[in-house]
């Protein structure tokens, strides 16, 4: 986060909260499926923050169908104190992502008491599931299949880039638009990039509601990190332990990822690799002590020998640099067995490019044109329109920006005769 004047700016709601005697600082629900059973394992971190030793009463409940529920009473010594506690649910309703199955949520609550009066509570949506990556040996190469509550996934998305330039500006009303949007156009999984942000709350909460499944990579990405700076790697470490709390009761999530394309060699173009011990050492100890019943890959692309591989693992593409997309009717030719990254350059519609661009330079090329292009495009769409449609510097305008937002809808330019093009062609 950028520091100004060595203030760190808020763009979060923020709470101020008051404690008597205890606080409740961490809740970790885990689920183990056995047959007709589920059994649900909470975890529970709890501040004494009285300087004598206390007893408190808990109160744990889940509650669906029916209310599964238990009360204990522990003895707490000054500071931080650990206790652990197990509900049984008999023939219970599991959380599936969409199409699958229905995202079923239990409503928990855990309330601490002394002498009936409630000192604080947790509550939470929580979905019981079971999580599997499927990484078997096949005819070409290796398989790279999500496995929920045994069953298979065929996974459908995309990559979640935050909905507003200035974060704090996207709305819960917008969250909840665009999430809805996502769940009718039958997306079941989200990649959150390490060129992100940890996203707010409410979207996660959303996506455990809509049975969306979250590929969560951290913070790290396309660039070098002073791995050999322990004052850094301290805050990498705090960062990163603070998140896996935040997130790891949502059955949304199924999988952590170190980096964006971040390659796993100790050199990079001759010079040593800073960071890589972030990704490759730090955050999965993090993830085994923290989450360990999700899987941890080290980076995104990452497949043999830990590159963007057709063969195994997760793999990127795109028109740049991709032999079998340079056409893009190479589209389907690629033989990757999870494509978590996928682009086509493309032109956004008129009415954003209006709120940057002064009527008399909206055109292809103009001054304003090139400073807000993507640098990767590098005459891509061109060489595309040339070979499928008709030279750019025929279009109008508003035809070239349908042309190349038709290009990112069908990759197959067969296709292409049914989307209303055939008057410009």
């Amino acid at each position: 986060m950028v520091q100004f004047s060595g203030v760190t700016p808020i763009w979060r709601g923020v709470e101020l909260r008051s404690y008597e005697k205890i606080a409740l600082r961490d809740v970790l629900l885990r689920s183990n499926i056995k047959e007709n059973k589920a059994i649900v394992d909470i975890e529970i971190e709890i501040d004494n923050v009285t300087p004598q030793r206390i007893a408190v009463d808990l109160a744990l409940s889940l509650e669906g169908d029916k209310e599964h529920s238990l009360t204990k009473t522990v003895t707490l010594e000054p500071g931080l104190n650990k206790s652990s506690c197990r509900l049984e649910v008999p023939n219970p309703r599991l959380w599936y992502p969409q199409p699958i199955g229905e995202p079923f949520l239990y409503s928990f609550a855990l309330r601490a008491t002394m002498n009936g009066k409630e000192l604080d509570s947790y509550t939470s949506k929580y979905g019981i599931r079971e999580v599997e990556l499927i990484r078997e040996p096949i005819e070409e190469g290796e398989s790279f299949i999500f496995s929920i509550n045994k069953r298979k996934v065929f996974c459908k998305g995309a990559n979640w880039i935050p909905a507003d330039a200035l974060p704090a500006n996207v709305s819960k009303e917008k969250y909840r638009r665009l999430l809805e949007l996502a769940a009718k156009a039958n997306f079941n999984m989200f990649r959150i990039p390490g060129l992100s942000i940890y996203e707010d709350p409410l979207f996660y909460q959303l996506c455990d509601a809509h049975g969306i499944m979250i590929w969560q990579d951290f913070m790290f990405g396309n660039a070098l990190y002073p791995g050999d700076d322990p004052e850094f790697m301290a805050e990498v470490e705090t960062e990163a332990r603070t998140i896996v709390k935040q997130l790891r009761n949502h059955p949304c999530l199924v999988l952590w990822c170190g980096a964006n394309e971040m390659t796993q060699k100790e050199s990079h173009k001759g010079k040593k690799h800073y960071g890589l011990v972030i990704y490759r050492d730090l955050l999965p100890k993090i993830c085994k002590e923290l989450d360990p019943t999700r899987v941890y890959r080290p980076t995104s692309p990452y497949g043999i020998e830990g590159r963007s591989s057709e063969e195994a693992g997760d793999r990127h593409t795109g028109p740049k640099g991709q032999k079998s997309l340079a056409d893009y009717k190479g589209y389907a030719l690629d033989r990757g067995k999870f494509i978590s990254e996928f682009y086509q350059y493309g032109v956004p519609v008129k009415q954003t490019l209006l709120e940057f661009t002064p009527p008399e330079q909206l055109y292809v090329g103009s001054p304003v044109w090139i400073y807000h292009n993507n640098t990767g495009e590098t005459g891509i769409i061109k060489s595309f329109l040339e070979k499928y449609f008709i030279p750019e510097e025929k279009l109008s305008v508003d035809e070239y920006i349908i042309s190349s937002q038709m290009m990112q809808a069908w990759r197959d330019p067969r296709k292409l005769y049914h989307c209303g093009l055939e008057g410009i062609r």
